[in-house]
């Protein structure tokens, strides 16, 4: 990848190599629900998380839950299509 002169400082990390963020959603199939690439590789972790939620593609829990039991609730709706 090829990174533009006028953003080549902010996209080296703490070690000094340039780099880039991504971050990715998979379903209980592992398969990609989302993929968010771009960001700076000086760019804190937090703050990744936090522009991807703002995205309005992102995969939000149903409304009313939290993330933690969304994925109780898509866990169990899995194993319960499992045939034993």
């Amino acid at each position: 990848m090829v990174v533009d002169e006028a953003v080549h400082e902010d996209c080296i990390n703490r070690k000094g190599r340039t780099t880039q963020n991504v971050i990715v959603v998979c379903d209980f199939n592992m398969r990609f629900t989302y993929i968010g690439a771009g960001t700076e590789g000086s760019t804190h972790d937090m703050r990744v998380i936090k522009m991807a939620r703002a995205d309005p593609t992102y995969p939000h829990p149903p409304a009313g839950l939290s993330t933690l039991v969304a994925f109780i609730v898509l866990l169990m709706q899995q194993l319960s299509s499992v045939a034993c």
